[in-house]
């Protein structure tokens, strides 16, 4: 979770009631896991702004425009790495750690056989290539570790329900 560096709330819970940028109702990053993080805080982000990125959120904060929002890790390094400004952000909060995006093959393919190619191409990079592009080795996850992810309402149900 990124806030502006100067907001003097501490926690995630101090924004329970602040204008939340999100990049996307289908994101589990920057929707899902946000929601499900509050709820076991024991509350709900109000959807207040849909940016259509992570960094595009990032710099809503930044702007005042949003007052949080949840960025996965990745873009939030990039976004670091590479865009002037961003020290005026801070992160107040982390959600656990969920699967990420999976890589999915055509119907009848060999699954295991596209993995292992896949394992084995990024095997092979140099290790600069590697951390330039933010990937250490590709790990197996069952369907079931991504159908164990629960999902909240979408953002225009999300002030309904509780």
């Amino acid at each position: 979770f990124v806030v502006r560096a100067d907001d003097a709330r501490g926690d995630v819970v101090a924004f329970q009631d602040a204008r939340f940028a999100y990049n996307d109702a289908m994101s589990q990053s920057g929707w899902a896991a946000a929601q499900n993080h509050a709820a076991g805080l024991g509350f709900r982000f109000r959807p207040a702004l849909q940016t259509g990125g992570h960094a595009q959120s990032a710099r809503a904060v930044l702007g005042g425009a949003a007052d949080i929002a949840a960025l996965d890790a990745w873009t939030w390094e990039l976004v670091q790495r590479n865009e002037a400004g961003m020290t005026g952000l801070r992160v107040i909060g982390r959600t656990e750690p969920t699967p990420c995006l999976p890589y999915i093959a055509a119907q009848g393919v060999d699954h295991r056989k596209v993995f292992d190619a896949l394992a084995g191409a990024i095997t092979a990079l140099d290790a600069g290539d590697r951390a330039l592009l933010g990937i250490k080795r590709l790990l197996y996850i069952p369907a079931s570790a991504y159908l164990a992810v629960p999902t909240p309402a979408p953002p225009n149900q999300a002030a309904t329900s509780a």
